[in-house]
């Protein structure tokens, strides 16, 4: 996911991957996503650049397979 205006504030970052009860609304957000990844065997990465920031995500998700029809 990539987003090409300012970045997040470092606090919304430290709150979203540390273990302190976010105190802001966006961050309580990020939290969130952050724990739903973990849930799913997953993590996600913030990676900050000069004229844009990214996450990146991984997740395990299961391989679903056609039903077979009689």
């Amino acid at each position: 996911i990539i987003h090409s205006g300012r970045g997040i504030p470092e606090e919304y970052i430290r709150q979203m991957f540390g273990t302190d009860q976010c105190e802001v609304e966006d961050a309580i957000g990020l939290s969130i996503c952050h724990k739903i990844l973990k849930l799913m065997n997953g993590d996600v990465q913030y990676l900050r650049e000069a004229d844009r920031c990214s996450f990146i995500i991984s997740a395990e998700l299961a391989l679903v397979q056609e039903a077979v029809r009689a």
